[in-house]
This record gives C-alpha cells, sequence and structure tokens, in this order.
C-alpha cells in the first residue's frame, strides 16, 4: 500500500472515533510499527492528525484552521451535490470555468457533462474525478502549476496564480469558508489568493456554501459581496442572512 492510501486511510479512520494507536493502525494497515509511526510523523508535519502519546488524534477544530479534506468531504454531503447540480446547470455549451478546491466544488464532477464546458482548476481531486467519469459531452480540464497543498489536493501559490492569469472565464464557482452580508471568507491566504485571481478573471462569480457556511466568517477575508454574483446554498439556510445577502445585490438559489 502507497504512503498516500495509508495517509488517507488514517485520516478517515478517525472520523469514527477520536483516537488511533500505532498498534491499531499497524492492524488497520497491514503494515509495521515503523512505518506507522512514519505515517503519523507525515501526517502531524501536514496538521491532518495531532500527535498524542501512543498514537495520534482528530485535530482540534480551530476557527483559523482548514480541517483535513477528508472529514469535511463527509460532512452535508447530500446538501452538497445538490448545490453542485444547480451551479453546474447554469453552464452553456462551450463556456470556460474556474473552479477551485473544496468539498462542495468536487462534487461538480458528478454533475457536468449536459454540455460540452472547459474546466480550469487548481485542485487535483477535482481533475482526478472528472477524468474517471463518463460524460454525455467532452468536458476539458486545464489544470494550474504550483504548490501542492497536501492536505486539500490543492495548487497554490505563485504558479498557480500564474496559470489562472492565463485565462479568462465566464465562471469562476467557488468554495468557501463562510459567506454573509460583509462579504466571503476562507480558511488559508493562499487558498485566498488562488481565489482572487479567478474572480478578477471571470465574467461571473458564483459562491457554492451550504447552510453552515451561510453567515459564517473564517481566518481570510476573500472579497465583498460586491464582486459576487450568486450564492446558491440548501434549504437549512437562515433565511435573514440570505435575505441581507439579496439586499446586497447578489442573486441567491436555494438547492432543494
Amino acid at each position: 500500500m502507497l504512503a498516500a492510501e495509508r495517509h488517507d486511510r488514517i485520516v478517515k479512520s478517525l472520523l469514527d472515533k477520536e483516537f488511533l494507536s500505532v498498534e491499531g493502525a499497524c492492524v488497520l494497515l497491514d503494515a509495521s510499527p515503523a512505518t506507522i509511526r512514519r505515517d503519523f510523523a507525515e501526517l502531524v508535519a501536514l496538521g491532518q492528525v495531532e500527535r498524542l502519546r501512543g498514537g495520534v488524534a482528530r485535530p482540534k477544530r480551530d476557527a483559523l484552521a482548514m480541517v483535513p479534506f477528508a472529514a469535511r468531504e463527509s460532512e452535508c454531503a447530500v446538501e452538497k451535490s445538490a448545490i453542485a447540480r444547480v451551479v453546474a446547470g447554469l453552464l452553456a455549451p462551450g463556456d470556460a470555468v474556474f473552479v477551485d478546491g473544496g468539498t462542495s466544488t468536487l462534487h461538480l464532477a458528478s454533475h457536468l457533462g449536459s454540455a460540452p464546458v472547459r474546466v480550469i482548476t487548481n485542485s487535483l481531486r477535482l481533475a482526478a474525478a472528472i477524468a474517471a467519469t463518463t460524460y454525455a459531452n467532452p468536458v476539458e480540464v486545464h489544470c494550474t502549476g504550483g504548490y501542492l497543498l497536501a492536505r486539500g489536493g490543492l495548487l497554490i501559490g505563485p504558479q498557480a496564480r500564474a496559470g489562472i492569469a492565463a485565462y479568462h472565464a465566464r465562471w469562476a464557482f467557488l468554495s468557501v469558508g463562510g459567506v454573509g452580508p460583509d462579504g466571503v471568507f476562507n480558511t488559508d491566504e493562499l487558498v485566498q489568493d488562488v481565489e482572487r485571481e479567478m474572480i478578477a478573471r471571470a465574467d461571473r462569480i458564483v459562491v457554492l456554501a451550504d447552510h453552515r457556511k451561510i453567515g459564517a466568517r473564517s481566518l481570510c477575508r476573500v472579497c465583498d459581496l460586491t464582486q459576487v454574483h450568486e450564492v446558491v446554498t440548501d434549504a437549512a439556510a437562515d433565511p435573514l442572512v440570505l435575505e441581507r445577502i439579496r439586499q446586497a445585490g447578489v442573486s441567491v438559489r436555494v438547492a432543494e
């Protein structure tokens, strides 16, 4: 088993329990204690787990830190899929669309293909999901360069921004940490920088945000609502916050 596969299984195992011992991981992965300790050290360095005596635990949910992708992926999956279906329906034949990396935008891979489109993304997870899917119409993928942020499968940094700057798109679909009357937020400055580049190079900006993100804030402010055209959320979103977003001139769609 490759190290990346072991890492993924370790992180996913911590979704169901708070602690994984070295011995437990040896049994789970059929690996030696030395291999497991090395895997634990690498995951700690990536911020995906917290080291405790004898094993690892889920990281504390610090509001300033990006939660590991495997943990976020399982949260509100039905709502995220419904949101992605609505957003994919906005695309017309020949459209180019920037798509950033996130668990909400990852669901787009299941809903594309009703029209031939071009996707420009910094998400290796999304690119791989699209490549593994058969569509009725061609879905062309362009990936940016950049430094790999392993915990999210994202390409970030100056090369990623330069890769975005080489294109123009009709749409930018953004997965965010929060959106409300005071703007759009995300959890990481380097992720924020790539999103800002997408906003600058697209005609229409669409935010994908399940109900937990409506009215929420996180560490980095990406932009204010004057730069956003649409917010797509689910039926459990706070209606008072949605009304304030509408009052700011932003179209709001609620996915059923």
